[in-house]
């Protein structure tokens, strides 16, 4: 018993790394190495508004659009950035604060809660919380490639 809990705690750790490491990736603009965080089945689930991303394909058309676009209207500062997370067996949820140019072209502070949801060796993905303006901008023209949630989501 001791060791099937230290196995999951050595299970865990390499997860968050990998998560820890699609941050960075991201942050960097660094498209191949976010993509090699993720394994298959890649789905990214959008909340309030009950959509998701489905599929390794319409991922990679997500991420091209947030490093060619999204990236641009940030400010260089993440608000307060990072307020807190936590860690579960198969996920680690966190909660930020961000500013980003709006829709109608004025800086804005957003709230976001955003989930990584962990596969076997990866992420499979991340579960996000944000207002339909923000999930718009992260997303461009993928916004019109989501579907509504089906099944349980994680």
């Amino acid at each position: 018993m001791a060791t099937q809990r230290i196995d999951e705690q050595v299970r865990l750790a390499k997860l968050v790394e990998v998560g820890r490491e699609h941050a960075a990736a991201e942050r960097r603009g660094d498209f191949e190495g976010t993509m090699a965080t993720l394994e298959d089945p890649c789905v990214y689930y959008f909340y309030p508004v009950g959509l998701m991303l489905r599929g390794r394909p319409a991922v990679e058309r997500y991420y091209r659009h947030f490093f060619a676009e999204y990236h641009k209207g940030g400010t260089g500062r993440a608000g307060r950035g990072l307020i807190r997370e936590w860690l579960s067996d198969q996920s680690l949820p966190q909660q930020y604060e961000l500013e980003h140019v709006g829709l109608d072209g004025k800086m804005k502070t957003f709230h976001i809660m955003g989930i990584w949801n962990f596969g076997k060796e990866k992420m499979t993905g991340e579960t996000l919380w944000g207002n339909e303006e923000f999930l718009k901008l992260l997303l461009g023209p993928v916004w019109n490639e989501l579907e509504p949630i089906s099944g349980v989501p994680g």
